[in-house]
């Protein structure tokens, strides 16, 4: 099943929100599901995840996650 995740801010901000929605997209993940999250957190490096993180997305960005 193909999720889309939003969650405002997310790793590397760090706090309960930010740590809940890593949990649910690495647990997700982890059961065979292709993950998405879009957040507003921006991050310089590049992500090492077993999922696709959106970050600041434009319009046209959040289209084509949906």
């Amino acid at each position: 099943m193909r999720i889309l995740l939003s969650s405002y801010v997310f790793y590397p901000s760090l706090g309960g929100i930010e740590s809940f929605s890593m949990l649910m997209a690495q647990r997700l993940c982890a059961q065979g599901h292709q993950v998405t999250v879009i957040t507003e957190t921006p991050h310089e490096e590049p992500d090492e995840f077993s999922f696709e993180i959106v970050r600041c997305p434009n319009q046209k960005q959040r289209f084509e996650a949906v």
